[in-house]
């Protein structure tokens, strides 16, 4: 995501600060090693590492800042809109969402799963673009839940590193006991949850790719983002009630 902010600034001629998330910023800072390498001149790619309430706070109240693009959650990017509009500087933001797939009933079944399963748990889920949601034509749906069924238990679970593993931990500890919260409060609820491998005992902040059917409309993890491997399955009448 980072690069597809970095690029066109770059190629437009600007100078750019990027702070990658404070728990993941090794890939922006090799991503400015290679930029060196390459010959961009200094102080055009700079990178800084930090908490986004210090680091950040101090980029988005800048009175020199340009133009600001934010991707995080949407309580921080209320906050950095407030702060921009002191300065007037112009702002992009990506924010959270609840993205959803709708599948109608002459679909391909197996062309379906295999997107969607790439579209839902793609780096555990982690993803803004995440398809966390899928509603389903009724006389699709048994098949498509038997089908996902098969598909996640069928994931390997393993360390990042590993060369076969397709589901590995999530990004901290406190991510991880953020998206376990919404599934035990779903657990709680007596939804119906489809769950694959829990991965390495002991070993990661490992969560199970899971699988909700059919949940009620008022639980947390069908109206927030979970960011996380957890994807609703919903039964609909037709693909009409789906956009609803």
């Amino acid at each position: 995501i980072g690069m597809w902010k970095v690029m066109p600034a770059l190629a437009a001629g600007c100078s750019i600060v990027i702070k990658p998330s404070e728990t993941t910023p090794l890939t922006m800072l090799r991503v400015a090693e290679l930029a060196s390498e390459a010959g961009i001149p200094d102080g055009v790619f700079n990178v800084v590492t930090g908490s986004g309430a210090v680091c950040g706070a101090a980029l988005t109240s800048h009175p020199h800042v340009a133009k600001i693009s934010f991707t995080g959650s949407t309580a921080t990017g209320k906050g950095i809109a407030r702060t921009a509009a002191d300065h007037l500087t112009r702002v992009t933001l990506e924010l959270g969402g609840k993205n959803p797939a709708i599948v109608l009933k002459d679909a391909d079944p197996q062309w379906v799963i295999e997107g969607l399963m790439t579209g839902s748990f793609l780096n555990q889920g982690q993803v803004c673009a995440a398809s966390s949601r899928i509603y389903i034509e009724a006389p699709l749906f048994d098949t498509l839940v038997s089908g996902f069924e098969q598909a996640v238990k069928s994931l390997q679970v393993g360390p990042g590193m590993s060369p076969v593993a397709q589901i590995n931990p999530l990004v901290s500890r406190a991510h991880c006991d953020k998206v376990c919260s919404f599934l035990d409060d779903a657990q709680a609820q007596q939804a119906e949850l489809i769950r694959g491998s829990n991965g390495p005992a002991g070993e990661g902040y490992y969560v199970a790719p899971t699988l909700v059917v059919n949940p009620d409309a008022k639980l947390r993890l069908t109206r927030e983002e979970v960011f996380g491997p957890v994807v609703n399955l919903v039964r609909v009448a037709d693909g009409e009630e789906g956009l609803q």
